[in-house]
């Protein structure tokens, strides 16, 4: 993601500069959401082949004259990239200070701290779900994966054209290199192919893209003068020019990637950099216009500073609209040139009189960026920034991992004489058995779990697919042992269908089995965005104070829930079946039914995703379950 230098250069191509334009532009456009470049993301693709090409030519001209330095190398690049890097990250730092849930902050700082040591793509491939994933948009780090993985093939590459180019066979070289090439597509298609996230990231799956550059390098261009071809010249630069489109319009991020499709627009990228040997054509005059060019010249800093910009507004909830892409654009288009101007430039230049003190302030920025990473990890995203307790995404996940635990409650043997509660149901009954026992209640308490894949307490499945798995849980269910000693049985689950009839038969079922009083607890309130979102969301709006956020809550609230809750109510009172009561989850619940709270007064979540209570929300809900029915105690 690199330019290739200033006009006026030794051996400088303007055209390059030009097809960087071309990567970058795909890039955001692909980013922006512009469905008509759905596979945009090949523009990556496009600057390794680019950054191939260039470093290898640099690299074996020093090589064969004898004047190449590792140490002169690193010292170049280190230059060329790590301060427009380390600007970029204290001010992505910096927004997310203002911005961020504390985390979701150490989060960022985690992934910066990966940044600084070329490990992002690592680090991005164990901690999500793959570059396409629901959450990945909200990572403004993200990007640099890129970046880490070019900087890694640069640390070894060196190392192996020098070995390289003691090879006296120039045809040598290049098959070795070209077969080094295939073998890594290959690894790439297969890989993607059997569903791995790794391909997408993994040095060796990305290195043929790299090679396929330097082998454009490796190829002789000594040899004797050749009379201009300028049809064949343009024809492989038309070429080029279909291999990149087709692409970047027709793939996805459901597509089969790398691999194969990866090589289309890598090998239209090395037609667009061969073809001028040919002679000249429309395409690289097009491309060597100047305003595609100073474009190419910041490409850089376009591409490090266009995510970060997107996916905060991502994290706020805010629409890419029409013109709010525009927008970004133009400020990224700003932010980059100034990026380029006295980040890039000034340090890439760093000599003459001045060379002290830019060095001065390089070492300045750099130790900042080390040092703001490690302070925010270390103060776990520093909560203090937020004026009331928040929990972190680990934290909230940690608190759905009791379900699993089930509080002793499936093991639970009624004893003769004694009130024995039978509570059945799926997740959500586990929420009534956490409100009855953390609000005091006297008796034993047995759970019987009918799956998340049913409802009707394992009479109806989701869908077709379960209908097997939930015969069984209403087969599991009714077969128990201890549900003819229980006796109180109360149901509660998700309600994530209606069947009327079936809500019945099941009833009836149960009936047959126990003839224990039987209460029907009806749905619960449920939102449309997890908590975690929702306080994002209303974080954006300027919205901190508990009461605050719960108000801004009920635009998520679901009045379907409280529609549904009144029908059963209905439903079970005109059966005027003995022993059988319907009680209100939310009337328990929200004082109103537009009125859920989504936090207590003290700033604790009552939910950790948008429809399952944390035991402070169990807790919540018992205490107000015990004073309008005190009898279910």
């Amino acid at each position: 993601m690199r330019q290739s230098g200033q006009q006026g250069r030794e051996g400088y191509r303007a055209d390059i500069d030009g097809l960087r334009a071309v990567a970058v532009g795909l890039v955001i456009l692909n980013h922006l959401g512009i469905s008509s470049f759905s596979g945009g993301f090949i523009g990556v693709d496009i600057f390794f082949v680019i950054s191939g090409f260039l470093i290898t030519g640099i690299l074996k001209r020093q090589m064969e004259s004898g004047g190449f330095s590792f140490a002169s190398f690193y010292k170049r690049r280190a230059l060329r990239i790590l301060p427009a890097v380390y600007v970029m990250l204290l001010a992505v730092f910096a927004a997310g200070y203002f911005v961020m849930l504390p985390g979701d902050y150490s989060d960022l700082a985690e992934a910066g701290g990966s940044v600084l040591v070329f490990a992002s793509n690592l680090y991005f491939w164990k901690s999500t779900g793959g570059y396409f994933a629901a959450n990945s948009a909200e990572l403004p780090l993200l990007h640099i994966w890129s970046l880490s993985l070019e900087e890694q093939f640069y640390f070894l590459w060196p190392i192996a054209l020098l070995a390289l180019i003691r090879i006296k066979s120039a045809r040598s070289r290049i098959v070795m290199v070209a077969v080094a090439a295939v073998l890594s597509f290959a690894y790439a298609e297969w890989s993607a192919r059997s569903g791995s996230t790794g391909a997408y990231y993994f040095l060796h799956a990305r290195a043929g893209e790299l090679l396929m550059g330097a082998l454009l390098a490796l190829l002789p261009s000594n040899g004797p003068a050749r009379p201009a071809r300028t049809w064949a010249s343009t024809v492989m630069a038309g070429l080029g020019v279909a291999l990149i489109a087709a692409p970047a319009v027709l793939l996805s991020g459901a597509s089969v990637f790398p691999g194969v499709n990866a090589l289309v627009p890598c090998l239209g990228a090395a037609l667009l950099i061969i073809a001028p040997r040919f002679g000249a054509n429309p395409v690289t005059w097009l491309l060597s216009m100047r305003p595609v060019v100073f474009i190419g010249l910041i490409s850089y800093s376009l591409y490090l500073y266009h995510w970060p910009v997107i996916s905060f507004l991502h994290y706020q909830k805010v629409e890419l609209t029409p013109w709010v892409n525009v927008m970004v654009v133009a400020s990224t288009l700003l932010l980059a040139t100034l990026s380029w101007a006295l980040v890039e430039n000034t340090f890439r230049y760093a000599h003459g009189p001045r060379r002290t003190g830019k060095l001065a302030l390089g070492l300045a920025i750099g130790l900042g960026a080390v040092a703001a990473p490690a302070v925010i990890f270390a103060r776990q995203g520093i909560p203090s920034r937020v004026p009331y307790e928040t929990l972190t995404q680990d934290q909230l996940d940690r608190e759905r991992s009791r379900y699993w635990t089930l509080v002793g409650t499936t093991k639970t043997e009624f004893a003769p004489g004694e009130r024995n509660l039978m509570v059945i149901g799926n997740s959500h009954a586990y929420d009534l058995s956490y409100a009855l026992t953390g609000n005091g209640f006297s008796g034993n308490v047995r759970l019987i779990a009918t799956g998340g894949e049913c409802f009707n307490f394992g009479h109806n499945p989701v869908n077709a697919e379960a209908e097997p798995i939930c015969a069984k849980a209403e087969h599991d269910m009714l077969a128990d042992p201890q549900l003819g000693n229980a006796s109180v049985i109360y149901l509660h689950d998700s309600w994530a269908g209606v069947d009327v009839v079936g809500f019945r038969n099941v009833v009836e079922a149960i009936r047959s089995k126990s003839a224990a009083p039987i209460y029907i607890f009806g749905p619960k309130m449920m939102f449309t965005e997890s908590a975690l979102g929702i306080r994002r969301a209303a974080a954006a709006a300027g919205k901190v104070t508990p009461s605050d956020v719960n108000a801004f809550a009920q635009a998520y609230s679901r009045p379907d829930r409280a529609r549904l809750d009144h029908d059963l109510g209905n439903v079970v009172a005109s059966w005027q079946m003995p022993g059988v009561t319907y009680v209100s989850f939310i009337t328990s619940q929200c004082a109103t039914p537009d009125s859920c709270a989504l936090l207590s007064p003290e700033g604790a979540y009552f939910y950790f995703d948008n429809n399952h209570f944390t035991l402070q929300g169990s807790r919540d809900f018992g205490s107000r379950l015990k004073v309008n029915h005190p009898d279910l105690f």
